[in-house]
């Protein structure tokens, strides 16, 4: 901020600097954070579910359990869930070097449930509930790009 005054050829200057400097939040500020905006939209009418997708992504059952335990203050937060997908084939290969990863899921989690694929007749159900009406070979047709999860 910098102002100046000038009269007759005398002029002042008068100046202050103000610098801000950016830093990580600490994970205590983050679960504040999304608490206040939590209860904001829960107030607001709102139901909050976090997704958090592709944890398979993750290779090694170390950084996994580390994610994990990092996120695992969050799941309190109260008024909202969370969503963590990891897909089968990623759980077997976990399962398959041998690594623990179930022991951290397991102490992270509430419920760990395993979604199967959706016969011909449940994708009916499912998009007849969602959207227009559909025929039966555009619902086979969807549910087979899908791979049976709707």
């Amino acid at each position: 901020m910098e102002g100046w005054i000038s009269l007759q050829g005398l002029s002042a200057k008068r100046g202050q600097t103000v610098s801000t400097e950016e830093r990580e939040l600490n994970t205590e500020e983050i679960v504040r954070s999304l608490q206040s905006v939590v209860a904001d939209l829960h107030r607001a009418g709102y139901r909050v579910i976090v997704g958090i997708d592709e944890l398979d992504k993750l290779e090694v059952a170390d950084d996994t359990a580390e994610f994990l335990n990092g996120v695992k203050s969050l799941f309190a937060i109260p008024n909202c869930s969370f969503l963590v997908t990891i897909s089968t084939s990623a759980w077997s290969s976990f399962e398959q070097r041998g690594l623990r990863v179930r022991t951290v899921f397991d102490s992270s989690f509430d419920e760990i449930i395993e979604a199967r694929p959706l016969s011909f007749l449940d994708a009916r159900r499912l998009l007849a509930r969602r959207s227009a009406q559909m025929t039966d070979d555009q619902v086979l047709f969807v549910n087979l790009l899908a791979g049976g999860v709707a």
